[in-house]
């Protein structure tokens, strides 16, 4: 992990991204692109980034527009990351970080 206390959104988003589809529990038959919200989502009192996986599909004037399939959180810190479970307002944890690339 970096040295120092908190990593930035570029950081947690590399963190999602560097799972398999099948550790994100995503399909191995479709290609995703990964977001960074522009928001932080709060969990039992602590803050994440927010990371979505989805689909892009441009229409004719393209615009593009996205399929939101899965949503994940990564502490500020860098430490903790979690699939999060609309249906069920749970999560599931990912089974582990990897170090972020300096």
């Amino acid at each position: 992990m970096k040295d120092d206390n908190e990593i930035n959104g570029e950081d947690a988003a590399y963190i999602i991204k560097s799972y398999s589809n099948r550790e994100l529990m995503l399909s191995d038959n479709t290609a995703y692109s990964f977001f960074l919200s522009s928001e932080t989502a709060v969990y039992e009192n602590e803050s994440y980034y927010k990371v979505v996986a989805g689909t892009a599909s441009k229409n004719s004037f393209d615009y593009y527009s996205i399929e939101e399939i899965a949503c994940y959180l990564v502490s500020l810190n860098g430490k903790k990351a979690f699939k999060y479970d609309k249906e069920n307002d749970s999560i599931i944890s990912l089974n582990y970080i990897r170090d972020i690339a300096e």
